[in-house]
């Protein structure tokens, strides 16, 4: 059986270990992908894995051409390194209107939903297609000219695979994507005020994962090479509603009239407790292993880090503006990891263990393992978190 409601039996290798550390205190409560990194998400009530992470986030990027001089150093090492990245990422931070671009997912010829302003305000949608099938196309709506969308044929992987890799810089790494063309471009430079080109993610060179970040191989499912496509470096973000609440209450004591939603961290996994009792902000800084769901269908993830944060969750996602807050607040109190002592963290980087099942909003969280997280790396390609004053 394939398909959306389909899990597959787990490999041997994660079945003993698989014991919770006590009765479930959270469920997912909503899903988020973001087909086109940095732009409007998709609210789902199930989201399928692969090897990426959730099937097409961040699966496409906008990017910006590097300035080169025909005598400069960025030539030379472009001649002397095939992979010295020519494009860099296009984020928020440069463009904060790419929030107000709003992407849809369906076969050719099929009006998709979109979504709106805030994933609680609409049901989430259901994506009927698959990454690589070339009956489907991505569309993105902006909202100033709603009638006039950019359409991209989505290509097959044989397709990509063939085709020549651009390197992009991706927070100082090179990424490999798949240029799709001059109207993608032109639609989205005009609606962004900045030259742009939209990237397919390359499938045939992989972005693994930072070492310090990832386990041992052997807790991945057989033949599973960690990797991700154009997330800022970890398949998924987990973030609670009870985080997202103590960040308002925190502007609400300031006097300060910003409020912050699930949007302006776009995490692809929220969570809530399942009681009062154990609505406690932040409690998942505190996890290392954890499944998703119940019995032989739980799928294991680990929790890779805090996630460090820059200055996107102050771009209003309603209205594409760069604020002030929650950034400097953030400062104030969040400054939590050890081995990130001057950056504020919110959220945490998560990593899967198989890449064949499905998270539904509903889905039990079963924590496995609790403990301290510091940026300097904790998993270090073993099998179990070591307390980084330990591995030392």
């Amino acid at each position: 059986m394939t398909g959306i409601g389909a899990r597959r039996d787990l490999p041997c290798i994660h079945r003993a270990s698989l014991r919770p550390l006590s009765m479930a205190t959270h469920a997912v409560s909503s899903l988020l992908v973001f087909p086109v990194k940095g732009c409007a998400p998709l609210s789902l009530s199930a989201a399928r894995l692969n090897e990426y992470g959730f099937e097409w986030d961040r699966f496409w990027m906008l990017a910006s051409e590097i300035p080169r001089t025909n005598s400069g150093p960025e030539t030379a090492d472009a001649a002397i390194d095939p992979q010295a990245p020519t494009f860099t990422l296009c984020s928020q931070r440069q463009v904060p209107r790419m929030a107000l671009l709003r992407p849809s997912l369906s076969r050719a010829g099929v009006p998709a939903a979109v979504p709106a302003s805030s994933p609680s305000v609409a049901a989430p949608v259901t994506i009927d297609v698959r990454p690589y099938d070339t009956a489907a196309v991505l569309r993105l709506s902006d909202p100033a000219s709603p009638d006039l969308p950019l359409v991209v044929p989505v290509r097959s992987k044989a397709d990509l695979a063939a085709s020549r890799p651009v390197f992009i810089s991706v927070h100082g790494k090179p990424v490999a994507g798949v240029d799709e063309g001059d109207e993608a471009a032109d639609w989205l430079s005009a609606a962004l005020g900045t030259p742009v080109r939209l990237f397919a993610k390359h499938p045939s060179i992989v972005r693994g994962l930072g070492t310090k970040h990832t386990p041992s191989l052997a807790k991945f499912g057989p033949g599973i090479v960690p990797q991700t496509a154009f997330a800022d470096g970890f398949p998924f973000l987990m973030l609670s509603e009870e985080s997202i609440a103590d960040v308002n209450e925190h502007l609400v004591s300031k006097n300060d009239p910003t409020r912050v939603s699930v949007l302006n961290f776009r995490p692809n996994i929220i969570i809530k407790a399942s009681s009062a009792a154990h609505a406690v902000p932040f409690i998942e800084d505190t996890w290392m292993e954890m499944t998703i769901g119940d019995g032989d269908s739980a799928l294991p993830f680990v929790i890779a880090s805090r996630c460090t944060r820059c200055t996107v969750p102050s771009v209003n996602p309603e209205t594409g503006i760069m604020g002030k807050e929650p950034t400097r607040m953030l400062q104030s109190y969040r400054r939590v990891d050890p081995g990130a002592k001057y950056e504020s963290c919110v959220g945490v980087n998560v990593t899967h263990l198989v890449i064949d099942g499905t998270v539904r909003v509903g889905d039990t969280i079963n924590v496995l393992r609790t403990g301290t997280h510091d940026h300097r790396g904790v998993w270090n390609n073993g099998t179990i978190p070591v307390p980084f004053a330990a591995a030392e």
